[in-house]
């Protein structure tokens, strides 16, 4: 076989993979924010604004048993894998984790990496056999973590 037809074919491929694809919002258009979460200016921030968890201070180290102090859900049209991203922002190690959970069950600890710039970390991955509703539930878990976005992606990548 000439190798110009196995460079076509290995090309072809490559262009072949489909896009991801995507849900956005907004961190302050998130249901039933509780008192623990403010919506502040931030420059940086996508649409000028992001949120700040934890806001009256204090460590919360009981996370199962409280209500959600955000909840963010989404009809997603694509069944299987759903990775549910967040641009965050935590300055220090002591605003560096939150909750995490899907609408029902426990929390678990979503750590994140403490950096002077906005990044993007996985805070859930979702299986699903069909197109349905996504949920994510957040709690603040040390005060201070800024929240700009939550993307729902069809994959990872």
């Amino acid at each position: 076989m000439p190798r110009s037809f196995l460079l076509l074919l290995s090309l072809t491929a490559l262009t072949a993979t489909a896009a991801p694809k995507v849900i956005r919002v907004e961190a302050e258009a998130g249901a039933g924010l509780s008192d623990q979460i403010k919506t502040l200016a931030q420059e940086d921030a996508s649409g000028g604004s992001c949120v700040q968890l934890g806001v009256r201070g204090g460590r919360n180290d009981e996370p199962n048993g409280r209500e959600a102090d955000g909840t963010f859900s989404v009809r997603v049209p694509w069944g299987g894998q759903t990775v549910v991203w967040g641009r965050v922002l935590a300055r220090n190690g002591g605003s560096d984790s939150l909750y995490v959970a899907g609408p029902e069950g426990e929390f678990h600890m979503a750590s994140l990496p403490a950096t002077k710039a906005w990044v993007w970390t996985v805070l859930r991955q979702v299986r699903r056999a069909a197109d349905g509703t996504v949920t994510l539930r957040l709690q603040y878990r040390e005060p201070g973590a800024l929240l700009d976005e939550v993307v729902f992606a069809s994959r990872r990548d």
